[in-house]
């Protein structure tokens, strides 16, 4: 049982366990999503009778209450505006590397059809014959000793990880 003393000194007994996944609630305090946080279960949150108020995570809560959102096209703009520019941690753009890396990613394990290999090789033809030199130079097409280094580098990556 878990006690928890709410607002106006209300103490509020209740299980341990979310409301939504049924696992329990370990935490009572924190930021993460796994912390203890109380559900409405009239959705009015000014109402602290015991019997309305049901445990959950943070993670679950939330999920919850986003199910369904539909944003405006405007909405969209503006939050698309507000992340824009923002750089990304290195530790964040590491673990976005690492989330899709062996067989966490969507085509480990899985092979290109010949058909598709030949329609790749066609395209590639296509594109790089249709550029002037100054635009494949442009482009980036990268010597030998630039993949070398590349490929280096990687590697030096995953050592260290």
């Amino acid at each position: 049982m878990l006690e928890i003393e709410g607002m106006l000194g209300i103490t509020i007994t209740m299980p341990q366990t979310c409301h939504f996944c049924g696992k329990p609630v370990i935490k009572k305090n924190g930021r993460e999503a796994d912390s203890l946080l109380f559900h409405s279960l009239d959705l009015n949150h000014d109402n602290w009778a015991p019997e309305n108020k049901t445990p959950s995570h943070k993670g679950c809560h939330a999920k919850f209450h986003q199910t369904g959102r539909v944003y405006t096209e405007e909405a969209k703009r503006r939050m698309s505006d507000s992340h824009t520019g923002v750089p990304l941690s290195p530790e964040r753009c590491k673990n976005m590397g690492l989330a899709k890396t062996g067989e966490k990613h969507p085509f480990f394990g899985k092979h290109h059809t010949e058909e598709s290999n030949r329609k790749n090789r066609d395209s590639n033809k296509k594109f790089w014959t249709n550029l002037t030199p100054k635009q494949k130079a442009e482009h980036g097409r990268k010597s030998w000793e630039g993949r070398r280094k590349v490929k280096e580098t990687k590697s030096e990556m995953k050592v260290r990880i």
